[in-house]
C-alpha cells in the first residue's frame, strides 16, 4: 500500500517549524501519487450493433507478419518502463500447433516509427485459443532510452497458422478445375468452387497457391493475406469470375493463368487466429520522483529563497505530467462490419467531423487557489489521405484544413484551432473494379494495381470514388508490420487553449475539409471522387499554458 504522510500530535514537536514539515510532507506525498499512482491512458473499442445491441469488439489477425495498432504516448520525465494491458479474448481454435495469436508490444521514437526503419520484436506473449472468458496480458517495456515527449507505442498481433485447405469443386475434389487464377487484386474462383452464396464473407484466411496433391508451393505466386471474398453470379460476368478472394498486398502486373499449360495447382486458405481486443492500457510502471534534497530541511523555517526552486521545480514536473483523455484509433459507425477499426472520412469544402472525446476541467484538472492549470488540450495525431483513381501515378496534391473544436456537451459556447497543411500528398488508391461494365477475369481487374502505394490500397479499398463504396475487410484499420507506406504518414499537433473558466465538462472533436480543386488548380473530375482522410490513431492530452510560477506570484 502507498506510504501517504500525514500530520498528527508528535509532529509538532519532532518537526518544528510547521510549515518546513508540511512542504516536506507536501514533497513527499507527491513522490509517492508519482511513483505508485502514475498516469495511464486508456483505448476501451467497441460500437453498438443496432440489431442486436450487442458491443462489437475489434478482431484482428495477422498472417506472415504482425498486424500493428499504433498508440501515440506522452512520455514524461523519471519514467523508465511502461505497462501496457492488453484485454482480450482468443475465442478461434485453428492453430495446427503453437500459440492461437502472439501478443506483442513495443514503444519507438515517432521518427524512427514514420522513416520505414526495421521495427523491435518488443515484448511477446503467446496465447491460447478457444477462451470463452476474456483476460489481461500485461507487457512491460523499457523506455529508458527513448525521449521525452511523444512517442509511438504499438501492440501487434501474429496469428497461429491452421493447415492449409484445398479449396475445392461444391460437387467433390479437383481444386485445379474451380480455380481460375488472380489478377491485381484477388484471385478467381469459378461458380463450381464450394465457397457457398453470401454475397460477401469477411474471414481471417492466409491464401496461397500449392499443387493439387503435393502440396507444393508454387514458385511464383505468394502468400497473401484474404481481405474479403465475394459472390457474384450476375448474368452479364464469366463463371471464372464468380468468387473473387480480395488479398494484401496486390499481385504483379504479370497475371498468372496457372493452370493454362497443364498444371495442376489449386487455391488453398489456411485459418487464421483472431483476437477480440476488449481495452489497452498504457501506465507509467517505474517512475522516480527527485528528492527534495537539503535546501528545504525541517529542523529550520522554510525561507522564500529555499521555497521558490522547490516549487519551481513541483511545476515543471506539474506540466511535463500529462493528463490523456483519448488514446487509439476510432471505430468508424459508418462501416457496416463493426468488428474493423476504421476512423475515415470523404473530405468535402466544407469541414466533416473525423473523431471527437470528452475533456474536463473538474478538480482533477485544475486546483482552484494555486497557480497549476491545466488549460491547454493537445491533439497528436497520425494520419495519411488517399486519392481514388484509376490512374496511377505522383500523389495528388489537395489544401487539407484540421480544426479542433472545443465544445459543451450540447455543442454550444466553442472555441477553436485550425491548422493548415497545404498541398497535403494524397495517395493514391485503386478500386476493386477496373471496368465497370467487364464480362470477364482479364477485362475486370485493374493491371496497374501493383504501382499504387499498399497501404493506401489498403486503407482507401472500395469500388467507388466517394465514401458510399468504403468497404470493410480483415485489415480495415491496423498496419501489417513490413508496409513502408507508414513513410508517407503526417504527424500533426494541434493546440487550443480553453478561455472558459468555470466548465466541467467539454467535448474536443477534430475535423477537417479540403480545397475545392487541387493545390495545382485541377478540378475534380468525376462527381463524388475526394481525397480520404484516416486517422490511424490519435491522442488528446491537457497541460498548462504557463511556463513557471513566477516568485511575485507565490501566494496570489
Amino acid at each position: 500500500m502507498t506510504d501517504f504522510k500525514y500530520i498528527d500530535g508528535s509532529a509538532y514537536g519532532d518537526d518544528y517549524p510547521l510549515d518546513s514539515f508540511l512542504l516536506r510532507r507536501t514533497h513527499e506525498n507527491l513522490k509517492a501519487t508519482r511513483e505508485h499512482r502514475g498516469r495511464l491512458g486508456v483505448w476501451a473499442p467497441g460500437t453498438i450493433n443496432t440489431s442486436t445491441n450487442a458491443i462489437v469488439k475489434p478482431q484482428v489477425s495477422g498472417y506472415d507478419q504482425r498486424s500493428l495498432i499504433p498508440f501515440l504516448w506522452h512520455l514524461a520525465p523519471n519514467v523508465s518502463e511502461i505497462n501496457v494491458a492488453v484485454r482480450h479474448r482468443v475465442t478461434t481454435s485453428h492453430a495446427a500447433s503453437g500459440y492461437e495469436v502472439q501478443l506483442s508490444a513495443f514503444a519507438v521514437e515517432i521518427d524512427d516509427f514514420l522513416s520505414g526503419r526495421p521495427l523491435p520484436a518488443g515484448q511477446t506473449s503467446d496465447l491460447s485459443g478457444g477462451a470463452s472468458t476474456s483476460t489481461t496480458t500485461t507487457l512491460t517495456l523499457d523506455v529508458s532510452d527513448l525521449s521525452r515527449g511523444w512517442i509511438v507505442v504499438c501492440v501487434g498481433v501474429l496469428s497461429g497458422e491452421a493447415a492449409a485447405v484445398q479449396i475445392t469443386k461444391s460437387s467433390g475434389t479437383h481444386g485445379p478445375e474451380v480455380y481460375s487464377g488472380y489478377t491485381c487484386m484477388f484471385h478467381v474462383c469459378d461458380h463450381n468452387a464450394d465457397l457457398g452464396t453470401t454475397a460477401t464473407v469477411i474471414n481471417h484466411w492466409g491464401l496461397l497457391v500449392k499443387h493439387e496433391t503435393s502440396s507444393k508451393l508454387s514458385d511464383n505466386i505468394g502468400k497473401r493475406q484474404m481481405l474479403r471474398y465475394e459472390y457474384d453470379n450476375n448474368a452479364s460476368l464469366s463463371t471464372d469470375l464468380t468468387y473473387r478472394l480480395y488479398v494484401y498486398p496486390q499481385f504483379p502486373p504479370n497475371r498468372d493463368f496457372v493452370n493454362d499449360n497443364g498444371e495442376v495447382n489449386a487455391l488453398w486458405y489456411v485459418q487464421l487466429g483472431v483476437i477480440d481486443f476488449e481495452s489497452v492500457t498504457i501506465y507509467d510502471s517505474a517512475v522516480t520522483h527527485p528528492d527534495i534534497g537539503a535546501t528545504l530541511d525541517a529542523s529550520r523555517p522554510a525561507g522564500v529563497r529555499a521555497l521558490i526552486p522547490r516549487v519551481g521545480e513541483q511545476h515543471e514536473l506539474w506540466l511535463q505530467n500529462t493528463r490523456f483523455h483519448h488514446l487509439g484509433p476510432s471505430q468508424n459507425p459508418e462501416v457496416a462490419e463493426l468488428n474493423t477499426i476504421s476512423g475515415s472520412r470523404s473530405l468535402t469544402n466544407t469541414y466533416r467531423d473525423i473523431c471527437s472525446c470528452v475533456v474536463g476541467r473538474d478538480d482533477v484538472f485544475e486546483a482552484g487557489g494555486v497557480n497549476y492549470r491545466r488549460l491547454t488540450y493537445t491533439l497528436r495525431a497520425l494520419i495519411i489521405a488517399t486519392y481514388p483513381t484509376q490512374d496511377p501515378g505522383a500523389p495528388v496534391p489537395f489544401d487539407i484544413t484540421l480544426k479542433l473544436t472545443l465544445s459543451d456537451p450540447n455543442l454550444s459556447n466553442t472555441m477553436n484551432q485550425e491548422l493548415a497543411i497545404p498541398s497535403m500528398a494524397c495517395i493514391r488508391a485503386p478500386h476493386q473494379q477496373f471496368n465497370q461494365i467487364a464480362s470477364s477475369m482479364a477485362q475486370y481487374g485493374n493491371d496497374s494495381a501493383d504501382r499504387y502505394d499498399s497501404l493506401a490500397y489498403l486503407l482507401g479499398f472500395g469500388p467507388n470514388f466517394n465514401m458510399a463504396g468504403f468497404q470493410s475487410h480483415t485489415l480495415r484499420g491496423v498496419l501489417p508490420e513490413g508496409d513502408m507506406g507508414r513513410r508517407n504518414l503526417y504527424d500533426v499537433e494541434i493546440n487550443v487553449q480553453d478561455t472558459e473558466a468555470t466548465i466541467t465538462r467539454r467535448i474536443a472533436t477534430l475535423s477537417a475539409k479540403r480545397s475545392d480543386r487541387t493545390s495545382d488548380n485541377r478540378p475534380i473530375r468525376i462527381n463524388g471522387q475526394a481525397p480520404r482522410l484516416h486517422v490511424l490513431t490519435w491522442s488528446v492530452i491537457t497541460t498548462s499554458h504557463t511556463d513557471e510560477v513566477p516568485a511575485t506570484s507565490l501566494g496570489s
